[in-house]
This record gives structure tokens, C-alpha cells and sequence, in this order.
């Protein structure tokens, strides 16, 4: 059966930031203590960042699963009902409503992770310096400048050929070259032109990754 995976980003107004921020750093902190379980494979992939670029290794869907794995955050759990149950919901915190209003962008990738994608593409030393926690990021207005800036030196930064050559390793699912072609322009871009229209609506900024 396949999973959809979402990359969830949208705008946030001033009480918004102010309901939301404590569930997201506690989901942060909680994740961080989950991911020390994928420590390894993370270093993997710090001393080697095509480490999934040879299909024929023996331990190639091990690495691959696991790298996977690592970029699943269920602790952010908590948001992302928040975000997606119905307000009416009894587990529901906030008044926060995901609306045309507010909703900036979302992408759907299936059976693979567009965070994941993302952070694999760009290698360790591009993807570390993105704020937040593997796609899931919590930025209030004050924050968004310096974050922009750090996006953008990251795309001015990324050698495009070598993201293409690294994505076929863990992006699945392809149905034509042309769709590869819109996903991986809007993963690329999404973030650095959420944050400049985040900029100009003078607003905060919240991305959520989870799969339905």
C-alpha cells in the first residue's frame, strides 16, 4: 500500500505563533532524543553523503531504510494534529486552522519523503544549516529574515548537478521525467520563497513533515 508524505508549509499570525510555539519545542526536544537512535546512519552519511549511491551494495536497503527512518519524526505528533484534526477534535490545543488564507504551500510526494529527498540531495553540509528539525520548522516574524538569508546562501551554494545525480537513491515513485522535474523545483524552492513572502506579509512561518 502506498504512503503519502506531505511537506507542509504556512504563514503565521502573531497569536498563532504565540499558541503553537510550545507544542513545537516540545515535539523538538522530543524528537531530538528519538533521533539518537539513528545516530549511525547519520554519521554514515556525514563521513559519506553519496552513501546510498551504489544499488549493488549488500547493505544497500538496509542503509536506505534506515536513512528513512531517521527523517520520520512521530514525536512531532502532537503538531501535526494541531495543524490537520478538525477543530471540534477533543486532542486539539489551539484555534489554529489550516486555510487558504494561510496555507502557503503543500507538497505531496508517494512512498517517499520530500524532507528526505531534500536533505539527501543537498548533502549534510548544506541540508545541517536549514533551521529547525528535518523540515520541521518553527520561525516567528522576527526570525524570518536571518533564516531567509541562510536558505538562500544554501541554494547559491548547491551544486545542482550533483543533487540530481544523488536524488534517484532515495526518490521512488516516478511516473515521468516531467514530474520529477516540478518535484524537485519545488522542493528546492519552496522554503527560500515561503520565507521571502513570509518577509512581506511581516508574519511567522511553521513547516510540518508527516505522512497520512
Amino acid at each position: 500500500m502506498s504512503v503519502n508524505y506531505y511537506w507542509i508549509l504556512c504563514y503565521l499570525a502573531p497569536e498563532d505563533e504565540n499558541e503553537l510555539r510550545s507544542i513545537y519545542q516540545s515535539d523538538y526536544q522530543k524528537a531530538i532524543q528519538k533521533n539518537d537512535k539513528h545516530r549511525s546512519i547519520l554519521e554514515k552519511w556525514h563521513k559519506d553523503p553519496d552513501f546510498l549511491s551504489d544499488y549493488y551494495d549488500r547493505n544497500y536497503n538496509n542503509n536506505l531504510n534506515e536513512f528513512i527512518q531517521a527523517f520520520k519524526a512521530p514525536s512531532f505528533q502532537d503538531l501535526k494534529k494541531e495543524i490537520m484534526s478538525n477543530l471540534s477534535s477533543p486532542e486539539r490545543k489551539t484555534n489554529f486552522e489550516l486555510n487558504e488564507a494561510n496555507c502557503f504551500k503543500v507538497i505531496v510526494f508517494t512512498n517517499c519523503d520530500p524532507v528526505n529527498v531534500l536533505w539527501y540531495g543537498l548533502g549534510p553540509e548544506l541540508a545541517d544549516r536549514i533551521p529547525g528539525f528535518m523540515g520541521n520548522i518553527f520561525l516567528s516574524r522576527n526570525e524570518i529574515e536571518p533564516a531567509l538569508k541562510t536558505v538562500t546562501e544554501i541554494l547559491d551554494r548547491l551544486d545542482r548537478q550533483k543533487f540530481y545525480e544523488r536524488m534517484p537513491s532515495v526518490y521512488v515513485g516516478v511516473a515521468s521525467c516531467e514530474e520529477i522535474e516540478t518535484d524537485i523545483e519545488n522542493i528546492l524552492t519552496a522554503l527560500a520563497i515561503g520565507l521571502e513572502s513570509a518577509k512581506e506579509k511581516k508574519c511567522g512561518f511553521l513547516a510540518l513533515s508527516c505522512s497520512l
